[in-house]
């Protein structure tokens, strides 16, 4: 190369680049840092592995008890005199009714079952919400690039204006409003870094320090979004669906439990007893007794049958509910399809039209007023039009990735 210097400044500029590229924090890096150890998703982990261990202890048998007594005992405590005189020494081992342990376990089991979906569905609010947070930072960044690079036309603008009022062409109130453009455009400037320091306050609530970043405002790039009636099919599947489906397993197992009502309840007790006292032949002897508990459940009209009668109540408003949860859903996605999809049009037609029309209309009216063939209001107009459309097409491609936000919300993991 003829001036190898050049050639190494050219490098190293590249290499800055791509290291700063590097840098930018991307949007899946935010949601990774975001999901890193949160506390919510801890404390659902935590209960759902305490209702766990609960199950395990809710199928066992009660513990035994150990029964010591005394019968008889004369109040001058000459008990060997007295043949009813007996100390005894028993167990009782109490068993609950049919089917009630298994079905108290099925209970805790889907509470935690609806620990751990709660966990999914906290996940999906965190990709949102980092997501929605790392998007309303995008637009106040890429608007004040857009801003900054229409300063140095309305600087050539003003420059302009100030020849032309040199040559007596142009008045002094065209170069005080050249001037007040350029205040206006630092006045939206100042309004658009503090959107910005709030967007970022926002993210910083759930990345931290991380937020501060450089971020990655160009290729954003979210998962692929799949068809209408694809992602219609899989909110069945929804967290918000699977939590009421757990919660009816749970009210499924309490209407187990009312009809185990109906089933007596059982305890057993052995007993030794030993005699203080002897006979008249100078003898004792020692005995074992044994005995069962039972409960009757005769009366079940007030009670049992009361009941029972609830919890299927219960478990058909739980059906309600989770019918009415799907609607729910289905609603929100087909009207966040529609916007999305037209979003996606108006994204098209600013590309593909009004930003060229807008840009070449601008350059025209640039090079007409240079030559004094347009006036100062013409100008003006042309290049905040200009702005405006930059600007306009920033919030039609924000908002777009926002609803897909919203969109993979509802589909999950594709």
């Amino acid at each position: 190369m003829k001036f190898p210097h050049i050639r190494c400044v050219l490098m190293a500029c590249l290499l800055l680049t791509t290291q700063v590229r590097a840098d930018a924090l991307t949007i899946q890096e935010a949601i990774q840092f975001a999901r890193k150890d949160d506390p919510k998703v801890a404390w659902l982990n935590t209960q759902s592995e305490a209702l766990k261990e609960d199950a395990i202890a809710d199928n066992q048998l009660p513990d035994p008890k150990l029964k010591l007594a005394t019968f008889a005992v004369p109040i001058d405590f000459k008990y060997r005199k007295e043949p009813m005189n007996q100390f005894q020494v028993g167990i009782q081992q109490a068993f609950p009714r049919k089917g009630s342990l298994l079905h108290k376990q099925q209970q805790t089991l889907a509470k935690a079952d609806e620990k751990k979906v709660m966990t999914r569905d906290i996940y999906r609010k965190i990709d949102l919400a980092v997501e929605q947070a790392y998007l309303d930072l995008v637009y106040p960044l890429e608007a004040l690039k857009i801003i900054q690079k229409s300063r140095g036309l309305f600087a050539t603008m003003l420059e302009i204006t100030k020849i032309h009022f040199a040559s007596g062409t142009q008045t002094q109130q065209a170069v005080i409003e050249a001037k007040l453009e350029l205040s206006q455009l630092d006045d939206r400037e100042i309004q658009l870094e503090e959107i910005a320091d709030k967007a970022r306050a926002n993210l910083a609530k759930w990345i931290g320090k991380m937020a501060y970043r450089p971020i990655q405002t160009k290729e954003i790039n979210l998962p692929p979004l799949l068809t209408l009636v694809e992602i219609e099919k899989r909110l069945i599947d929804h967290p918000q669906i699977q939590i009421i489906e757990s919660q009816l397993n749970t009210q499924k197992a309490k209407v187990a439990l009312a009809e185990d009502q109906y089933n007596p309840a059982w305890m057993l007790d052995v007993t030794y007893s030993k005699r203080l006292s002897y006979n008249i032949k100078g003898r004792t002897k020692d005995f074992v007794s044994a005995m069962v508990l039972v409960d009757l459940p005769f009366f079940t009209d007030k009670r049992q049958d009361r009941r029972l009668s609830a919890e299927k109540a219960r478990v058909l408003a739980k059906r309600y509910q989770r019918t009415d949860q799907v609607r729910e859903l289905k609603r929100q996605l087909h009207n966040k399809y529609s916007r999305w999809q037209r979003l996606m049009e108006r994204e098209k037609l600013f590309k593909k039209t009004l930003i060229p029309e807008n840009e070449e209309n601008a350059a025209v009216a640039m090079q007409a007023y240079q030559n004094q063939v347009a006036d100062f209001t013409t100008i003006i107009r042309a290049q905040l039009k200009r702005l405006e459309t930059h600007l306009k097409a920033l919030k039609i491609r924000v908002d777009q990735l926002k609803i897909q936000t919203e969109l993979l919300y509802l589909q999950g993991d594709a």
